[in-house]
């Protein structure tokens, strides 16, 4: 069912949640700009902490401005199919593994970003909260396949380099990520087998847990001193 509010209807507090995150992650963003060195891997930092925001923002107006076009709902995918790729492409320049083959990892947000407009009508939302939103759209599996890949890949590389890297000034800095990877991403992962119906909302859930990686992120950029090409502190 598609819901439509009017725009500032206090008595609606549905998206609640994702605005006073966005707002957070804000913050974050004018202090990355601000403080941040502007090395590549801090600049790629600052497109995540930017793609985080928007989907808060964008979820807070579909639910509660009633901004829930085939459209709207579809941009919200695309944003957020960016996200795992750049995270793990963040790591791996900042532990120096830099290669043009990389960019191939943008491959399948690339595809549903063209794909999808082919079958916009079947974008909906189908049910709003103050703490999450779901939604309708084709491919998930394949969707959901594509995107928490390159997460796990990204936490298997981090636990390694936490190993193979002791001693190193890199380390404390890779423990901060890996954290926050963990405390976003692992938590949903275990919600999906044990509560029915999670993978419904698993997308909104776990950008909320997010803001957790944003944190992680926004401290990981204010302490990395690289030269511009992201290469050692």
């Amino acid at each position: 069912m598609i819901l439509n509010y009017p725009f500032l209807n206090m008595e609606n507090l549905d998206g609640i949640i994702s605005l006073l995150i966005a707002c957070l992650e804000f913050v974050f963003l004018i202090n990355l700009l601000v403080f941040a060195q502007k090395n590549s891997v801090n600049k790629k930092i600052i497109i995540l902490v930017l793609l985080l925001f928007l989907y808060q923002m964008m979820e807070f107006l579909i639910c509660y401005a009633g901004m829930n076009s085939a459209f709207v709902i579809y941009s919200v995918y695309v944003v957020i199919s960016f996200l795992p790729p750049l995270g793990l492409i963040i790591v791996l320049n900042y532990y120096n593994k830099q290669h043009r083959l990389l960019k191939l990892l943008y491959l399948p947000p690339l595809f549903f970003a063209f794909y999808y407009p082919l079958v916009l009508s079947k974008f909906e939302i189908a049910k709003c909260t103050v703490l999450y939103a779901s939604y309708n759209y084709p491919l998930g599996f394949l969707y959901g396949l594509f995107y928490y890949i390159p997460v796990l890949l990204t936490i298997l590389f981090l636990f390694r380099q936490q190993f193979s890297m002791r001693g190193s000034g890199r380390r404390p800095l890779g423990t901060v990520l890996l954290a926050g990877y963990l405390i976003a991403f692992v938590p949903n992962m275990l919600f999906y087998f044990i509560i029915p119906g999670f993978t419904d909302i698993i997308e909104s859930i776990m950008c909320k847990f997010a803001l957790l990686l944003a944190i992680a992120y926004t401290y990981f950029a204010l302490k990395n001193k690289q030269d511009q090409e992201g290469n050692g502190p």
